[in-house]
């Protein structure tokens, strides 16, 4: 059996300057690039995530359409 999945990747520069990836699954197809770059910068100038080591997503790297597609050989779970 064959499955796709599509997902927005956004990607972003945290507080210690490494790029933390944050995937939206069913996101709106075709969004302009200025719509994703003005969210993802609304985003990282509110601070709206965090952990232990500071804000996830301090700075816009970059987003892009991601698709899998999984072709499976067997699944035993298919039995059950």
């Amino acid at each position: 059996m064959t499955t796709t999945s599509k997902i927005l990747r956004l990607t972003f520069i945290n507080a210690a300057g490494k790029k933390r990836n944050l995937n939206v699954p069913e996101a709106a197809e075709g969004l302009e690039a200025y719509t994703v770059k003005a969210a993802m910068e609304k985003m990282a100038q509110n601070n709206a995530f965090a952990d232990e080591n500071g804000d996830l997503y301090t700075a816009v790297d970059s987003a892009a359409y991601v698709e899998r597609t999984v072709n499976s050989v067997f699944d035993n779970s298919e039995d059950k």
